[in-house]
This record gives structure tokens, sequence and C-alpha cells, in this order.
């Protein structure tokens, strides 16, 4: 007992020193309940939100030190005191604005933009985009190899956000939106143009809906994604648009995991069925051939971060390696796809290895494998590649 006592009062003699004085937890009521774990992160994050700060991370555990089950008006009160301003005239059931701001994806393909989630999901576990120029001054001959894709996320909507919103208590569907468009580049070009020169470029946008406690599963995304797709000299012309179904559950580590992971490797995994199709009017260097395709199939993808940091837990943590922790990861993708339309089957299944150059995850060196048919360019491929990639 004396144990406790004495941490409760260097706690809160730390919070004094921070500008801040203990308060008992408020009687509760119905119009000020006291929040859930979930809805304090989620109303300190949405309150610095409005004030134009971004630093609610370590304010979780001050404040929850401090009042361990604070109502929404005590936690109004500590950001908005914190940030010097004073706090709102009265306590709202939620934000009164649950729009993300605008964000530019940079990621190696459509499945590494993980839904347009860039807070949910570590960037250290992306696989990032990646350029490589080869000059050939002996046989005069240039190489252009481009695996990458750039989405802007224009407009969307937090579902986690709106359901904030509802009365405690109750559980009732929350929905999100999305609206980003995007242009995606993948394969190889020479010069002199070469028969076996295989590129394709996409632009487009994707339409995503977020449903939360939904049917099913807890979190899920479903994505329409019109496009128009071309080679990288503009010969090819083909339209098509695509339908996908993503799945969240992170009791299972499915779309990422909650809590702290293990002190050697943290992973979660990806399922994500889809269906594409389109009409091929103009081949070009697509590697395509003229006519119709309706592809039905999906992609199974586990993510492996190593030796990961323990900061999420501890916001006092300070990492003894910096070389190593988060810089490590692996990527293990498994693509099925059949079209109906020839009655054709393929295959693709790619093994990543990869070191974070910087402890910001927007960089790293990484070495593939890749196996099997491409449903996009239906080449088969059985080739390493060590690339330098960008993600952001």
């Amino acid at each position: 007992m004396r144990t406790e006592a004495f941490g409760s009062a260097i706690v809160a003699v730390l919070l004094a020193g921070h500008g801040f004085s203990y308060a008992a937890p408020a009687t509760p009521n119905a119009n000020d309940p006291p929040l859930t774990d979930a809805q304090i992160a989620q109303r300190i994050q949405d309150d610095y939100r409005a004030i134009d700060a971004n630093k609610y991370s370590l304010d979780y555990y001050y404040l929850t030190s401090l009042i361990p089950h604070p109502t929404r008006s005590q936690v109004d009160k500590y950001i908005y005191k914190n940030a010097g301003l004073p706090p709102p005239t009265t306590a709202s059931n939620g934000p009164t604005s649950c729009y993300l701001p605008p964000h530019l994806f940079i990621r190696r393909d459509r499945l590494d933009t993980f839904q347009l989630r860039a807070q949910n999901v570590p960037l250290s576990n992306a696989k990032g985009a990646s350029i490589s120029f080869t000059d050939d001054l002996r046989t005069s001959t240039e190489t252009l190899v481009v695996n990458g894709r750039a989405e802007y996320l224009l407009l969307a909507d937090d579902a986690a956000c709106e359901g904030s919103k509802q009365t405690a208590g109750t559980i009732r569907p929350a929905y999100g939106f999305a609206f980003a468009p995007f242009v995606d580049a993948q394969g190889t070009i020479n010069t002199p143009a070469k028969k076996s020169d295989v590129h394709n470029l996409q632009a487009g946008f994707d339409l995503q809906m977020n449903i939360l406690n939904g049917p099913l599963f807890d979190d899920q995304y479903l994505v329409l994604t019109p496009y128009y797709q071309t080679d990288f000299d503009g010969a090819a012309q083909i339209q098509g648009i695509t339908a996908s179904w993503e799945p969240v559950n992170e009791d299972i580590h499915l779309g990422g995991y909650s809590g702290s992971p293990g002190p050697y490797v943290g992973w979660y995994w990806q399922l994500q069925t889809q269906f594409d199709e389109k009409r091929v009017t103009t081949v070009g260097f697509t590697g395509l051939h003229k006519g119709n395709y309706d592809w039905f199939g999906g992609t199974i993808q586990v993510h492996f971060n190593f030796f990961p940091s323990q900061s999420a837990s501890n916001p006092f943590y300070v990492s003894p390696n910096p070389w190593l922790e988060d810089r490590f990861y692996m990527n293990l993708t498994l693509k099925s796809f059949w079209n109906a339309a020839n009655d054709r089957s393929v295959t693709w299944f790619e093994g990543e290895l990869g070191y974070n150059l910087t402890t910001d995850g927007k960089s790293s060196v990484s070495v593939k494998y890749d196996l099997g048919t491409d449903k996009d360019t239906l080449i088969t491929s059985k080739k390493y590649l060590l690339a330098i990639n960008f993600k952001n």
C-alpha cells in the first residue's frame, strides 16, 4: 500500500509540474459519461485536430494516470489547457468534423496503400515504390524499370470518428468513405525497344467505403476502381473497372493488430478478394491480348516487422538499438486469379526481405523474388531484384 501511494504521489507531482493538478472523476451522467480507452484516445485526437496540433499520443498516458476514467468534458479541459486555450463551452458527443486531411501515398502497388489507412498501419511494413535506370555505354542501350503507385487521398471521412459520435453503450454500424485519384506504373522499357518490353500505366480513382461494426467483420473495406490503362508509350488502349473487398479483424491480426508486439517480431496479414474486368482495344506494350478479361480471385499478403519498437505501449521508451528496431521487414504475397472469359488461371508469388534506411520507414533497400504469371501483363517471371524503395 505504501508503494502504491508513493507511486501515485510521484505521478501527481510529475503531472503538477506539467501544469495540471489532480481532479477527481466526474459523476457519470447521460450528457457526459465516462469514456472507454478507445474513446479517450479518439477524443484526445479529435481535440488536437480541432486546434491544429498533433501531439496527443503522450497526453493519453498523462491524462489516464491523472484521471483513470475521464469524461468528454474532462478530456476537453485537459487538452485545451495543455494547449494554452480555453476549453469548449459545451461538450459534444463527438468531433464536429470527421474528415481526414489530404495525404499523398507513394507505394509499390494497389494493395500496398493499405486501404488508404496511413495512421493505422506501420509505414515501415510498406513495400514502397522503386525506380531503376541503367545506361549501358558499351552497347548504347538504356533500361528503365518502374514499380510504383502515387495516390492522393483527396477526400475522406473516418468511420472510427463517426462511431465515436454514437451514444455510449450503443454499437451500431458506422460508415466512412474515401475518394483518391491515382497513377500506377509497372514494367520495363528499353531504348532501343525490345520485343520483351512489357509495361503498364494506369490512371483512375478509388471510391472506397469503410464499414465499422457491420456484418461478418468488425471492420471492412469495399473499393470500386474505374481506370484507364495504357503503356509507357501511350499506345495501348484499355478500359477497366475493379471491385474489391478487404476485411479487418485485429484479434486475429487481419489487416493489423492492437496492443504491444512481441520483442522480436510483429506481424499481420491481409486478405483481399477482387473482380477485375477490362476491355483491351489496342494491345501496345502491355503483354495482353485484344479482347475482354474477367478476372476473379484474390490476394493474401503477410507482413513481418522484426525487432519492433515498444514505444507504442510506453511513451517514455528509448530505443537501445535504433539501427535495429523497426528496420528489418519481410513481405510474402500470393495472388491467384481465374479469367472467366477464356478459363485461364494464373498464380503469382513474391517474397521480399528489406531494411528501412531511415527511422521513419520512408526509404528502404530490399531484395525480392518473383515467381509466376502476372495477370496484368501475362508475363511469366522467375527472378531476383535488388531495389531501393521510397514510401509515404
